[in-house]
């Protein structure tokens, strides 16, 4: 009887004791509801990467944002913050920051240095200065303290403290040079920092009515350059080269080189240029300052006799660029200009890697299988690409691919739910 009770008990003692851990599971293991993709072990984490997507779907477009202390491979995009359809993200330091053109507000993120969990961090308001219709992305950030936001339409620049989100100065700029009428596009966009300045290329895209071609500086290079220190703004020109790329491509050595537009040839082809223009494919060097260099130039066409398409170029190293040229003596453009998009996605186009000291062209195929690129960043000197690729059915996939050399390339993400918008490394550490 004596053993009947003792093993009755030590049945009872167990069953609590398994009770006890189920419950214990239950808390402990149940899904984590906050934005973060990592176990709190309790760890502080230095770094982590931050990775903004754009999706399109029945009801439009929409932005999320993700922190991951690793670089994921496959992207979850049900562990990021979705910020709207019109927000647009840039980083600095420990902090992603967000751009909601339509709300004209900018809002301070802070990544939790445990969890990764993403979470408001301040905000500012535009509502009462010139740029608040119209921001041009993205942020250009000079330190903790002092970043800006432009509208060069409408002649202004605001400058604010990153730290406390307060603006300090608004600033009085010379406006961007009279278009002639409307172009599809015109304004600055990606923004470089070279010796304190900001270095903006403006976009200049072909008139929104066809076909009689008109453009400030007759679509010839246009860079503004900002000098903080003195708040002062110029605006330089070189008509070696006819609508530019509005992106410049920095080197290894921190030189910069500026691509023909994508739209160059469409344009050509469309339009009536006055033959005075110079329209040739030319490659432009940019100094550090903003200005061009006049003793450098590239022609594509003495490489390519019958190019009728480029796309955005990759990457610059090593006097080497990688681009996707169309080089097809027999293909033909669309025939109605309201169709000319559909140039960029003909079949026929390829990469190729392209040596500016010797005009030697040869295949490129470091980025299979994707088949155009952007880029996004440079993380720690080293380019980090948006990709485009098809899958054997056709469907589209993304990535983001590290540039290491002009032959080694690393494949870091893939997704298919969208585009990749923006990635860059935190350093937590530096967290105000």
């Amino acid at each position: 009887m004596k053993y009947m009770n003792m093993k009755l008990m030590n049945n009872y003692w167990l069953s609590v004791l398994l009770m006890l851990v189920i419950t214990f599971c239950s808390i402990g293991c149940q899904e984590d509801d906050t934005v973060s993709d990592n176990t709190d072990t309790g760890d502080e984490i230095e770094t982590a990467w931050i990775y903004a997507y754009r999706t399109e779907g029945p009801e439009g477009r929409a932005y999320y944002m993700s922190a991951h202390e690793e670089i994921p491979s496959e992207p979850d995009i049900s562990v990021a913050v979705e910020l709207g359809p019109s927000a647009r993200i840039s980083s600095f330091g420990a902090h992603p920051y967000t751009v909601d053109g339509d709300a004209g507000t900018v809002t301070k993120w802070s990544v939790d240095n445990t969890t990764l969990e993403i979470t408001q961090a301040g905000g500012l308001g535009l509502a009462n200065t010139a740029i608040a219709d119209n921001v041009e992305q993205p942020i250009a950030f000079i330190s903790e303290t002092q970043a800006f936001l432009t509208n060069l339409a409408e002649g202004a620049i605001v400058e604010f403290n990153p730290t406390t989100m307060e603006i300090t100065t608004v600033h009085d700029v010379e406006p961007l040079p009279d278009a002639g009428g409307e172009l599809n596009h015109y304004a600055e966009w990606w923004k470089y920092i070279a010796d304190g300045k900001i270095i903006m290329p403006v976009d200049v895209k072909e008139p929104v009515t066809c076909c009689e071609f008109y453009g400030p500086n007759n679509g010839a290079a246009l860079i503004a350059v900002f000098d903080p220190a003195s708040g002062t703004l110029e605006y330089n020109t070189d008509d070696r080269m006819f609508m530019d790329g509005a992106r410049l491509m920095e080197d290894e050595n921190g030189d910069f080189f500026i691509f023909p537009h994508r739209e160059h040839l469409t344009t050509r082809h469309y339009f009536n240029v006055d033959p005075s223009i110079n329209t040739e494919l030319n490659v432009l060097k940019v100094n550090r300052d903003g200005t061009f260099d006049p003793n450098f130039s590239f022609d594509l066409t003495d490489v390519f006799q019958d190019i009728k398409g480029i796309q955005i170029p990759t990457f610059v190293n090593d006097n080497k660029f990688a681009m996707s040229v169309l080089n097809d003596p027999g293909y033909e453009f669309p025939a109605e200009f309201d169709d000319r998009n559909q140039h960029f996605n003909a079949p026929g186009y390829e990469f190729v890697l392209v040596d500016m000291e010797t005009n030697e062209v040869e295949p490129f195929t470091g980025l299979d299988p994707y088949f155009s690129s952007f880029l996004m960043n440079t993380i720690e000197g080293k380019p980090y690409l948006g990709t485009f690729g098809r899958d054997e059915a056709g469907d589209r996939f993304y990535g983001i691919v590290r540039v290491d050399s002009p032959t080694e390339f690393a494949d870091l993400s893939r997704w298919s739910g969208g585009s990749f918008q923006h990635v860059n490394k935190l350093d937590l550490r530096s967290g105000d």
